[in-house]
């Protein structure tokens, strides 16, 4: 057992030390999201309070989450922008230990446990769109994993249950299919007529009073107007399809193999005809996690990886099951299994990580894009609006210190289906006047076009001037052009 303690620790130095080394060879973030957690970490550092009132981008409801101050208390050591990339990959490491942890206590394996340890830390979901984005998702998932933990000795000790059921509240939203898997895992005992604990049915119902409280404060007004379609609601249209597609089991198979689907499912009926409580919140947390993808309450995204997390902890007990099987019948080697096992994950995890994180590394702005937008800072008046694409609203109102129309926190922003639509229509309109029009309409003075964006047909002409030029682009709109009547 200690020499897979040595592994689970050098894999968690791996990692680390991977996802940092990865963080830094990029100049920015490759979402457009973490620079809003920027604002958000600075604004704490100011005043130790949530950014309720965006003065550069309209929002309707206000965005908390205590890992903003978890960044900016670190950040009183160093720069914003280094804790933003150092911290999350910290807490994605420090998942490893207590992923295996909870995996060995599933499975009674260690090889088993490692697997699936291995498995979950490279996935290329959680890995490659998580290392440079200052995401709080690997802390949601360090916190998830805590938890699931304490549920094996929530009856002797429930206050550091309550610390981090705290926490997990306070930091994401997700934390409601952490209580909902809680209550299906209740129901699932009652309908397997087992006797309830005492113990189990308080923490169950404190846990999901408490997490729907919290979350009824934090978002009640959000809540109150779009309900359970929260995440999905104020998102363009354009991009529904796209962030909340329908989910189906060859979606589910392409994101973790067919070879993990057919051991969950073998796992979770055996588990229920065997009436093993300790994996019914996982099976849990599969089927309420299931069902929100399948209804589009949640981005396709977060949600595969809650059902990755459930998967590979039961394929972690159905190897697990399947070696000590091996064991018993010594049909081969001991080591031959565990090599194949090994050999085949390298094969089918290699090409996607690789690939995913390529495309997060050219998401992020470019050095041309940052120079473009330190112009606008330097050369524009503090109180102008600036008209940009989506995936760069947050970064050049970090950047710049601009107020932009629209960035990619959709369901916060006022309008975001409409703005959506006004600024696609900005940059693909021929008409200029109709550019005119929208500038008009949001009172912007000025466009900031990323070389991914085609220049428009109606630049230069007589209200439209190229204001700044080296791969990415400004343009300026005349003040003598007016909105047409």
């Amino acid at each position: 057992m200690k020499k897979y303690w040595f592994f689970v620790v050098l894999l968690a130095l791996v990692v680390f030390g991977i996802r940092v080394y990865l963080a830094f060879s990029v100049l920015g973030f490759s979402d457009d999201a973490a620079y809003t957690r920027l604002r958000v970490v600075e604004h704490v550092q100011n005043t130790w309070l949530p950014l309720v009132h965006d003065p550069l981008i309209a929002r309707h409801s206000l965005s908390f989450s205590f890992f903003d101050y978890v960044l900016a208390i670190f950040s009183f050591f160093t720069s914003v922008e280094g804790v933003a990339k150092v911290i999350p990959n910290l807490f994605a490491a420090l998942l490893v230990p207590f992923f295996f942890l909870l995996a060995l206590k599933l499975s009674k394996n260690a090889f088993a446990a490692f697997f699936s340890t291995l498995l979950f830390s490279f996935y290329p979901d959680f890995f490659a769109y998580t290392f440079n984005s200052a995401s709080h998702i690997p802390f949601v998932f360090f916190l998830l994993t805590v938890l699931s933990l304490s549920l094996f000795s929530v009856s002797r000790s429930v206050i550091p249950f309550v610390f981090f059921l705290l926490l997990f509240a306070l930091t994401h939203p997700s934390v409601l299919l952490f209580a909902a898997g809680l209550g299906i895992a209740l129901l699932l005992t009652l309908a397997q007529q087992n006797v309830l604990s005492h113990e189990n049915v308080e923490v169950t119902l404190f846990t999901l009073f408490f997490v729907f409280t919290t979350q009824l404060l934090l978002y009640h007004a959000p809540l109150l107007q779009f309900g359970a379609s929260l995440l999905s609601s104020n998102v363009p249209e354009e991009l529904l399809p796209s962030t909340f597609p329908s989910l189906s089991i060859l979606d589910a198979i392409a994101h973790i193999g067919i070879f993990t689907i057919i051991i969950t499912l073998v796992v979770a009926y055996q588990a229920l005809l065997n009436r093993n409580k300790s994996l019914y919140f996982f099976i849990a947390l599969l089927s309420i996690t299931s069902l929100f993808l399948w209804m589009k309450l949640i981005p396709l995204h977060l949600g595969m990886l809650f059902f990755v997390f459930a998967s590979f902890l039961l394929l972690n007990v159905g190897v697990g099951h399947f070696l000590e099987y091996l064991k018993k019948i010594r049909l081969v080697r001991s080591w031959i299994i565990p090599a194949v096992f090994v050999v085949v994950i390298f094969i089918s995890t290699t090409y996607p990580l690789f690939s995913t994180i390529r495309n997060q590394m050219h998401q992020a702005p470019s050095l041309f894009e940052m120079e473009a937008a330190r112009w606008l800072a330097q050369s524009t008046p503090s109180q102008t609006m600036v008209i940009a694409p989506p995936s760069r609203g947050a970064f050049l109102a970090y950047t710049a210190n601009r107020s932009v129309i629209l960035d990619t926190y959709y369901f916060t922003t006022l309008d975001a289906p409409q703005k959506y639509v006004d600024i696609m229509r900005l940059f693909t309109t021929p008409f200029e006047i109709e550019a005119v029009d929208i500038m008009e309409k949001y009172h912007a003075d000025y466009i900031f076009a990323p070389l991914f964006v085609p220049k428009p047909k109606y630049i230069p002409s007589t209200c439209f001037s190229i204001a700044y030029v080296y791969r990415a682009r400004v343009y300026a709109k005349s003040s003598s052009c007016t909105r047409s009547l």
